[in-house]
């Protein structure tokens, strides 16, 4: 269900999976941004898992592979190029997957046509459009512990959609 500020219900659109996150849509002008900060990247468990399926799917025959390889190959204890390249690369994945796990944040506060502020989170960096100061903008998204999150919006000032990455 989405609800707009004055807590009408549209009955036509998507609930959330989560009964305790509710989808809003807020009608106000940008009273003020704070800075951008680095956030925790957030975890897509659909994703997480799929990772989890691929890793123990492919395990095997990746061991397969790596025994033939050393079976074949005469490298008398010395590692081989293939196995540092390897090692290299599983390296560089694992520690960017370490290092950087965070994302770009920033706050904005709206205030509405009643006079009431809402704390808007834009999550990474915005891939169409822009926010400025006393900018109308028509903002969608979920509403976590009052807190709503960017899902998509509208400036009405210069007439552009926002997206975020």
């Amino acid at each position: 269900m989405m609800r707009d500020v004055s807590g009408a219900l549209d009955e036509g659109s998507i609930c959330s999976l989560n009964p305790f996150e509710e989808n809003m849509q807020i009608h106000g002008t940008v009273v003020h941004i704070d800075r951008v900060y680095a956030g925790k990247r957030p975890v897509k468990f659909v994703r997480a898992v799929t990772k989890v399926v691929l890793a123990i799917a492919l395990a095997p025959a990746a061991l397969a592979v790596w025994l033939m390889v050393g079976m074949v190959s005469s490298n008398k204890g010395r590692p081989t190029f293939a196995s540092d390249v390897a090692v290299r690369a599983a390296g560089f994945w694992a520690g960017r997957k370490l290092v950087d796990n965070t994302v770009a944040v920033r706050d904005i506060r709206l205030q509405d046509g009643t006079g009431r502020q809402w704390l808007v989170r834009i999550c990474g960096q915005l891939k169409s459009g822009n926010v400025t100061l006393g900018d109308v903008v028509t903002i969608d998204g979920v509403d976590r512990n009052g807190t709503l999150w960017l899902s998509d919006g509208t400036n009405h000032t210069v007439r552009s959609r926002l997206i975020a990455s």
